[in-house]
C-alpha cells in the first residue's frame, strides 16, 4: 500500500546519490576508515542513498466522518516515513465504487484477493519526459500543506451522500475509494497509489457511519 519504492533513480537522483556517496566516503577517511571499506558499504548505484534520505508519503488508513449537506466524507491519513519534506502534494481521485461481495451461510462477508471483483486499472499512470519518468495527469486539484518527515496528516474526501447510504446494514456491497497522491522531493516527483474498502459488518445493527475500512488487495492497489 502506498510508495512501494520500486521506482528507477532518475540521472538527477543519480548525480545527487553520488555527491552523497562522495561526502560519505570523504567523511569515513577524515574519521580514521579506510576509502574502500566506506565504499563497499555505500550502495554503489546510488539507489538505497536515494532512498535512505527522501520522502515516502504513505497513506496509512481511511474512515468515515460527519457528512457534510449532501455530501458524506472520508478521512484518509497521511504520513511521511522519508526524511525529507514531500512537498506539492496533490491527489488524483479515482470515481468511487459499490462492489459487490456474497456472504456465507452465517452471515459473514467472503472477502479475498478475487472476491468481490476488484478493479485492476493502474492508479499512478506515467509518461516519458526527456528520458525521465513523471506522473500523467491532464489536470490535478491544489497542492495541499507541505508534510514533514513522521508528521501525520489528514485528507478528507467529499462523496455524494447517496452513494455512501447504499451501504445497507447486512446487504452485498462494499465501497471502493482509490486514487494516488503526487508530490516532490528535494530528489524529484514521487507517487504513491492508495486503496481502502469499507468492511462489511456481519451484523445488521451496525451502521455504515461505523464500518471500518481495510487495505484493498495488492493487486487491485496499483498493479505493475
Amino acid at each position: 500500500m502506498g510508495d512501494e519504492r520500486t521506482d528507477t533513480p532518475s540521472g538527477h537522483d543519480k548525480v545527487l546519490a553520488k555527491i552523497a556517496l562522495f561526502t560519505t566516503i570523504a567523511s569515513a577517511v577524515a574519521g580514521g576508515g579506510s576509502a574502500i571499506s566506506a565504499f563497499r558499504n555505500a550502495n554503489l548505484n546510488g539507489t538505497g542513498l536515494v532512498a535512505a534520505t527522501r520522502a515516502w508519503l504513505v497513506p496509512v488508513s481511511a474512515s468515515f466522518a460527519e457528512p457534510i449537506g449532501e455530501h458524506s466524507r472520508i478521512t484518509i491519513a497521511l504520513k511521511n516515513e522519508g526524511k525529507t519534506p514531500a512537498v506539492g502534494i496533490r491527489q488524483v481521485d479515482e470515481t468511487p465504487e459499490l462492489l459487490e461481495f456474497r456472504r456465507l451461510p452465517s452471515g459473514v462477508p467472503y472477502i479475498d484477493s478475487t472476491t468481490p471483483k476488484w478493479p485492476m486499472g493502474r492508479l499512478c499512470p506515467t509518461k516519458q519526459n526527456g528520458g525521465r519518468s513523471q506522473s500523467y495527469y491532464p489536470t490535478l486539484a491544489e497542492p495541499l500543506a507541505p508534510i514533514y518527515p513522521s508528521q501525520e496528516a489528514t485528507y478528507t474526501r467529499h462523496i455524494p451522500r447517496g452513494e455512501v447510504e447504499r451501504l445497507k446494514p447486512g446487504g452485498d456491497r462494499l465501497l471502493l475509494i482509490r486514487g494516488c497522491f503526487v508530490y516532490r522531493d528535494e530528489f524529484g516527483e514521487k507517487l504513491s497509489p492508495y486503496c481502502f474498502y469499507s468492511v462489511p459488518a456481519a451484523s445488521v445493527d451496525v451502521d455504515w457511519r461505523d464500518q471500518k475500512f481495510a487495505r484493498c488487495p495488492r493487486g487491485a492497489e496499483d498493479p505493475t
